[in-house]
């Protein structure tokens, strides 16, 4: 079965930090060493935490963050590089980058299913566009005032955005994903 860690569960339900560490009446130092180590966070703030999430405490992973089979491909990259993306205007490169390294992904365990795989999958890059998103907004402005920033997933067509917004104009840019090419040994050594 698919387990997020601590921290993913945290940033798929769009809590901060300040807001889980506020509703569990205990600090962010703390809420940041329970994400590294759930194992270690007592049974009262797991049960604040899950109903805080609105999720079953058997999809939550309990142990250290780096021993969960999905860590490696939830913490490709720190949330500095998502700043950098931005700062550096390689926003849409770094989308395009992530979708194809996961389509290509696909170091799971024996016996994961096709499904849970697809699932798995989804849940990492809508991680990824959230993260990316925070970072467009607390870097990007137009019109001299933050941004809006929405992610989405076209469930007709497959394609996923970011939309940015100008809080002032009218101005809007949207990222899509590019459609999913396979790379395969014979295209990476250039042979047709």
């Amino acid at each position: 079965m698919f387990q997020f860690t601590l921290r993913a569960a945290r940033i798929n339900c769009g809590h901060t930090l300040e807001e889980v560490a506020t509703a569990c009446g205990v600090t962010v130092r703390k809420i940041k060493q329970y994400e590294k180590d759930s194992g270690r966070m007592p049974r009262n703030i797991a049960a604040q935490i899950v109903q805080l999430y609105r999720i079953s405490c058997d999809y939550i992973f309990i142990g250290k963050e780096k021993d969960c089979a999905q860590y490696a491909i939830l913490t490709f990259f720190s949330d500095d590089d998502y700043n950098q993306f931005v700062k550096r205007g390689r926003i849409e490169s770094s989308f395009q980058f992530f979708h194809q390294l996961l389509e290509d992904y696909n170091d799971f365990e024996e016996g994961t299913s096709e499904e849970e795989i697809r699932n798995i999958k989804a849940f990492v890059f809508d991680n990824f566009k959230l993260q990316l998103a925070i970072a467009i907004k607390n870097h990007i402005v137009c019109c001299g005032q933050p941004v809006q920033v929405q992610a989405g997933y076209n469930l007709e067509n497959g394609e996923h955005t970011i939309r940015v917004d100008c809080t002032c104009c009218d101005h809007c840019e949207q990222i899509k994903t590019l459609p999913t090419v396979k790379v395969t040994q014979a295209s990476r050594q250039g042979v047709c």
